[in-house]
């Protein structure tokens, strides 16, 4: 099920996971127990506070929140973008809090990109946190793969530039092999790697991984798989400058609008022909503590909401 034959289903989608926790408008799941964040508030034992949590997303009109709740919005997507336009402040207007990509300040919010709920583990500490930075900071002989050029992706509806990305690399370095829907040229994601994405990553010199929309402060998991894997990320999105505090930018390759994009042809030339890819970091030096900074702030306003709760009458 592609995100837009999620989103024309208007209805609410709710669903009692458990006695103290409801699910609304989210990705379709058989075990809603398995969700990063059901995990996280199990792992510090919020379940357990007397309180009933209601998480819920995007996908489906604004759901009847009950004020003895705590409601807690999260969006994997774009707010700003049309599509999910009654969701555009971030439901600052409706929840208790609410987590997103936005930049903003409000005491009711969190910016909580969804990339950390694929990179970190619900019970993660600072020392997971910091291993798990160091591991994915450095790729060896990433040159030396088999894959040149690859993008996976479902379609290209909104920002439209998948499309321009492939044909500029066909036009001045070759073949991009496109392993998803979209494009399809190759059935060796599924053939070979049993539709395992990141294992067909790890054989990829070149991932293109452009966001679906443009907006600041939207990156999303992407272009994480992509350092994850040890690939060198061609990139569109957050404005060009995706997490500049977490992510090294001098090892991100960027796609640009209205442009010959003589930059990423030349950037793309210099890291073929000097080979000094494998010596350049992925993070910035403090990018741990910026991600453990975001984790602690989360638990921090889900204890004061637990608290606030259980003084009412």
């Amino acid at each position: 099920m592609n995100i837009f034959s999620l989103f024309k289903k208007k209805e609410i989608k709710t669903v009692q996971v458990t006695p103290n926790c409801l699910v609304s408008n989210f990705w379709p799941s058989d075990d809603y127990t398995s969700l990063w964040l059901y995990q996280f508030f199990e792992h510090h034992n919020f379940f357990d506070k007397q309180a009933t949590f209601h998480f819920f997303s995007v996908f489906g009109e604004k759901p009847m929140l009950k004020n003895e709740n705590i409601n807690i919005f999260f969006t994997g997507e774009n707010v700003q973008y049309k599509a999910f336009e009654k969701y555009k402040d971030n439901a600052l207007s409706i929840a208790d809090l609410s987590l997103g990509f936005d930049r903003i300040e409000n005491s009711k919010y969190v910016r909580f990109p969804i990339w950390i709920t694929y990179l970190f583990p619900p019970d993660s500490n600072f020392e997971t946190i910091d291993a798990i930075v160091k591991k994915y900071n450095y790729s060896n002989a990433v040159l030396n793969r088999p894959t040149k050029f690859s993008m996976i992706a479902s379609h290209d509806k909104r920002g439209k530039k998948r499309r321009k990305i492939v044909q500029f690399l066909k036009e001045n370095f070759g073949t991009v092999e496109c392993a998803g829907k979209f494009l399809n040229n190759t059935n060796r994601l599924k053939v070979d790697y049993q539709d395992n994405k990141l294992a067909y990553l790890k054989d990829v010199i070149f991932n293109v991984c452009p966001e679906n929309s443009n907006a600041k402060g939207y990156t999303t998991e992407k272009i994480f798989e992509a350092i994850q894997c040890g690939c060198i990320p061609i990139y569109w999105g957050d404005e060009n400058h995706p997490e500049p505090t977490i992510l090294n930018q001098d090892a991100i390759l960027f796609y640009q609008e209205n442009s010959s994009n003589e930059v990423l042809k030349n950037k793309l030339h210099e890291f073929m022909s000097t080979k000094n890819i494998d010596l350049i970091p992925r993070f910035k030096e403090h990018a741990a503590e910026e991600i453990w900074k975001m984790i602690c702030e989360l638990k921090e306003k889900v204890e004061l909401l637990v608290v606030a709760k259980q003084q009412l009458p």
